[in-house]
């Protein structure tokens, strides 16, 4: 069956620095979406602290809209 496509955009996000401490992420690791998918073959590595921070993002980024 395979996954359908519902977001006309993919989203990557990638770590541009770690200030502190991170157990998950360092520089240039990422994060994949297609919303309502996290693309885990396409990822280094997934944080819900980061994911959780960025969730309500997502949808509007994965279809077209701008920071």
């Amino acid at each position: 069956a395979g996954r359908k496509h519902f977001a006309p955009y993919k989203l990557i996000i990638e770590v541009a620095e770690v200030r502190g401490y991170c157990p998950v992420f360092e520089p240039g690791d990422r994060m994949v979406v297609e919303t309502p998918y996290l693309i885990l073959e396409e990822s280094t590595a997934v944080c819900v602290h980061a994911l959780s921070c960025l969730m309500t993002f997502l949808t509007p980024l994965c279809h077209g809209a701008s920071f």
